[in-house]
């Protein structure tokens, strides 16, 4: 109802809400020339974004608690709450806005490089390349939950938290992969084979909400870790005006940081053809993905 009556208005509650981001990105390329059809390209990267997003998450009317989803999914059977968001009431001692600043950094950096080597031969054509990559990134969560009340329409901060009193922990991710493509040119034909290869060590370390300085005295960590083989192979062959391609590859998603979590596998076919006739072209494909593992 309310969005029908006005689609920009703006709730008295969200008057205190507002993200902040900074980002910063560094990359460096280098490319090493080895010979007419050879070379070594190497890449260093660093990204690294923060943002505060400050944002009501709940509201407490006579000390009870609901999050702001369900108020305004709700506003009928929720009235007294809505009445404060929407400033159409005060709010008494018992009575709590609760505003969360969701600050994290998100920091992500690593080193790759990759060699390619292609020749040629009377009928056909091959380039093979072989890569590696050290990556490592980690969500950096530093929150708090500041309380406000309001009156005649206008938000007051009434508690002022320290940042880390709520979430307070660091995930990461420590990867190293590495992987091999050999692209062959056989006349009509094309196959493209390769494997990867992934190695992922996953933590989080959560110095608890009690702990804002990060002393330790509350600390919980755990780990889980990965280790896979990734291969996969496809095909093209050209005929005068169709061609036929398909392909089976091993599809991969790494798990979180909980211990024992496995990562989601599959098995994808695909199957299909490309034409072109009298200025008509189009595209077939059959595909089919076997999960042996859902994330």
């Amino acid at each position: 109802t309310d969005f029908s009556l006005n689609p920009f208005r703006r709730y008295a509650g969200s008057q205190r809400d507002e993200m902040n981001t900074e980002h910063l990105q560094f990359m460096l390329t280098h490319v090493l020339e080895l010979g007419k059809n050879t070379s070594l390209t190497t890449t260093a990267y660093l990204n690294d974004f923060n943002r505060n997003w400050y944002k009501v998450d709940y509201v407490t009317v006579n000390g009870e608690r609901q999050s702001i989803a369900n108020i305004i999914e709700n506003p009928v059977d929720l009235q007294a709450y809505y009445d404060v968001i929407s400033g159409n009431s005060n709010t008494t001692n018992n009575d709590v806005i609760a505003v969360k600043a969701n600050n994290r950094e998100y920091l992500s950096t690593g080193i790759q490089t990759k060699l390619n080597h292609r020749w040629s031969t009377t009928n056909s054509v091959h380039d093979v390349e072989l890569g590696m990559r050290y990556h490592y990134d980690d969500e950096d969560r530093f929150q708090w939950v500041d309380d406000y009340g309001i009156t005649n329409g206008i938000m007051e901060l009434v508690i002022n938290r320290l940042a880390g009193t709520d979430a307070n922990r660091i995930s990461d991710a420590r990867a190293f992969s590495a992987y091999t493509l050999y692209k062959l040119k056989y006349k009509n034909l094309t196959l493209t084979p390769g494997i990867r290869y992934e190695n992922i060590q996953l933590g989080r370390t959560d110095y608890g909400s009690s702990d804002p300085e990060r002393s330790g005295i509350n600390l919980s960590t755990r780990e889980n870790n990965v280790d896979v083989f990734i291969p996969g192979v496809g095909f093209n062959y050209n005929f005068e005006n169709v061609s036929l391609f398909g392909g089976i590859h091993k599809g991969f998603s790494p798990p979180s940081n909980q211990v024992g979590e496995k990562p989601e596998e599959s098995v994808n076919y695909e199957l299909g053809t490309r034409f072109t006739y009298s200025g008509l072209s189009g595209e077939v494909v059959g595909f089919y993905n076997d999960y042996s593992n859902l994330l």
